[in-house]
């Protein structure tokens, strides 16, 4: 995410109409292009083992911008942290959600390569981004419980949000598309329209985004030994999504085919012809599930 300059940012507040979602969403306007930033309060996590004798602190708030770079996944987390030493936050799938205790939502981020610094007594800043789906932030908001996990290459941090950042999630889900201008439409993009991208493109017939399996995750979800592939994004309306495939899923098996990196299940996606039911094993949350597929 582009920071744009202080000193050319006029802000003033959205309320809510909800009184569900009575939270108050910043606006901050970029005079010279015309840019909006859309965000919400910056709000400090609970940490397994504290801040006080940890001296770690983690912050989150939600954002949005306009024009939107995404409009399939137009909304961002972003996360600010001040440790003692480096957590390093990795570029990828390193911000594991987990709702109700249960649900595993891994979200793709730029790592924090570019945003790092030291402050004076040698605590450092790391800053970080998100981008997370109409319907990841939709599952957010309804969540009674959302616990987190920071991926980093010399650290991880574990810790939870209060109720006031799944308010912050109600308010921009119910706002977010007005503010932005985003149509259902733009949102739910047939898969086909998307352009490949590398050896994470959405196999076009399946319409699942994903990339390997990190480390880290593998040995939160229990998948050992590490396999499979993550799905990092389903794309509405498609094959996947109507199998019920979803975000955080590790696809392990593809009918016959084990599947152990990217390429794998793009070959295997491949084969398949219209009107097939393929048998497709899933690794969700802490266990096996299997799934019958119609193409």
């Amino acid at each position: 995410m582009t920071r744009v300059p202080a000193i050319v940012l006029a802000a003033v507040a959205l309320a809510n109409a909800s009184a569900a979602c009575a939270q108050t969403i910043y606006q901050s306007t970029d005079k010279f292009d015309g840019s909006v930033v859309y965000r919400t309060e910056q709000r400090s996590a609970d940490l397994e083992g504290g801040s006080f004798f940890t001296e770690r602190y983690v912050d989150f708030r939600f954002a949005a911008t306009k024009p939107s770079a995404n409009a399939q996944s137009p909304y961002l987390v972003a996360v600010h942290t001040q440790t003692p030493d480096w957590i390093f936050i990795a570029a990828g799938p390193s911000l594991v959600l987990k709702l109700n205790g249960s649900e595993m939502i891994p979200v793709i981020g730029n790592g924090s390569l570019s945003s790092r610094a030291v402050m004076d007594g040698g605590t450092v800043m790391e800053d970080a981004y998100y981008a997370i789906s109409p319907d990841i932030l939709e599952r957010i908001a309804a969540a009674n419980s959302v616990e987190f996990r920071i991926l980093g290459d010399r650290q991880i941090v574990t810790g939870t949000w209060d109720k006031k950042m799944m308010a912050d999630a109600a308010a921009l889900s119910a706002q977010g598309a007005g503010l932005l201008g985003i149509s259902a439409v733009s949102v739910q993009m047939s898969p086909q329209a998307v352009a490949p991208s590398g050896n994470q493109a959405p196999p076009m017939i399946f319409g699942v985004g994903y990339a390997e399996v990190p480390a880290p995750l593998a040995a939160l979800m229990k998948l050992e030994p590490r396999r499979g592939v993550l799905v990092v994004k389903v794309f509405p309306g498609s094959i996947a999504s109507n199998a019920g495939i979803v975000n955080g899923d590790v696809i392990l098996k593809f009918g016959e085919a084990p599947i152990s990196k990217p390429e794998e299940l793009q070959t295997a996606v491949s084969k398949v012809e219209h009107g097939e039911h393929v048998a497709v094993a899933i690794w969700r949350g802490e266990q096996q599930q299997n799934l019958d597929v119609n193409f």
